[in-house]
């Protein structure tokens, strides 16, 4: 497996769910991913929502934990970060609304 195959089931897998989920299309503008080279392990989700940007990074060291946990702790961090901003002030979002 290449390391772009490899990197965007890890996007498809830990990302785009959590933004489905507590992102509403309205909201959601842009995702960008910052990688560190060839690290697969480690990356920065920025997601462009209503002209703010939240960065979040995406960890899944299997070191550390598992895919899952990894989706999960990504999922809590972009609810966190929206918290923050001025659309989602707040807002403790669980994903069931979207």
């Amino acid at each position: 497996m290449d390391i772009s195959t490899e990197l965007n089931g890890r996007i498809e897998y830990i990302v785009i769910p959590a933004i489905q989920k507590l992102l509403t299309d309205a909201e959601f503008e842009q995702l960008t991913i910052e990688s560190e080279g060839s690290r697969l392990d480690r990356f920065v989700a920025s997601i462009q929502a209503c002209g703010e940007t939240l960065s979040v990074i995406v960890s899944d060291s299997y070191m550390y934990e598992n895919m899952d946990e990894a989706r999960d702790r990504f999922f809590e961090d972009l609810r966190d970060e929206i918290s923050e901003t001025e659309f989602g002030w707040g807002q403790l979002r669980d994903g069931s609304s979207n």
